[in-house]
């Protein structure tokens, strides 16, 4: 049985919710910011707002026996505004995740990533007994390898060649291992 993640949670300055339709116009605007998406490879999302909404459309209805999307939004809790989202694509054979974050640049450098992926990570290890979690990360964006650090992320390797992508760019994997 595949475990149905519906979470709610919250953390000192942030409400994290499971990604839903009315959240598609502030996550649409995140991603085709030019800063988010070279970011997370997707450069073609900041200037093509029907692929932003395919993908979001797709990570929201996705059913797959092999492998499932988890997608949170997430929100500050102070004045309830949507400042950033996170997810989850989790091997269902493997018992692995690859994990990709993203936040709105004014909230950069503040903790709220950590603070809102260390509650989620134990959540959903358990929830699907993992084995791992990777991040692919540019190697340029240390900001990125900064929060998979403080999350107990070790590097792993550097791979010339994106498999996601299907392009030659240098991608970082980082590895946290899951008992």
């Amino acid at each position: 049985m595949v475990a149905e993640i519906e979470l709610v949670y919250e953390t000192e300055h942030l409400k994290i919710y499971p990604y839903h339709q009315q959240d598609f116009k502030d996550l649409s605007s995140l991603l085709s910011n030019p800063l988010i998406n070279n970011a997370l490879g997707m450069p073609e999302f900041s200037s093509n707002f029907s692929k932003v909404k395919n993908f979001l459309n797709q990570i929201y209805r996705q059913k797959n026996n092999n492998y499932r999307w988890l997608l949170y939004s997430i929100y500050q809790k102070n004045d309830n505004r949507l400042i950033g989202g996170c997810g989850f694509k989790v091997d269902l054979i493997d018992n692995i995740a690859e994990i990709f974050f993203m936040l709105y640049p004014e909230e950069w450098g503040k903790g709220f990533m950590t603070e809102a992926l260390y509650p989620l990570l134990n959540i959903i290890h358990h929830s699907f007994s993992l084995k791992e979690v990777q991040a692919l990360i540019f190697q340029d964006n240390i900001r990125a390898k900064r929060v998979v650090e403080k999350l107990g992320f070790t590097y792993c390797q550097t791979a010339a060649y994106n498999e996601r992508l299907k392009r030659n760019i240098p991608v970082q994997k980082w590895i946290l291992k899951l008992k």
